[in-house]
């Protein structure tokens, strides 16, 4: 019984993952924020925010 809960807990937080990513996607905020990233100066976000 545990190994199915365990299961259902995990199967569970990779939805939430991806409807996280997805819903990130759909606003161009791929990264969650650009603070601290290591690649923001090549990120296309950044970019775009500079040119602007």
């Amino acid at each position: 019984m545990l190994k199915y809960l365990i299961g259902v807990v995990i199967a569970a937080y990779v939805i939430y993952l991806v409807y996280r990513q997805v819903k990130n996607f759909k606003n161009k905020n791929y990264c969650a924020t650009c603070s601290g990233c290591p690649s923001a100066s090549s990120c296309g976000q950044f970019k775009d925010d500079t040119q602007s």
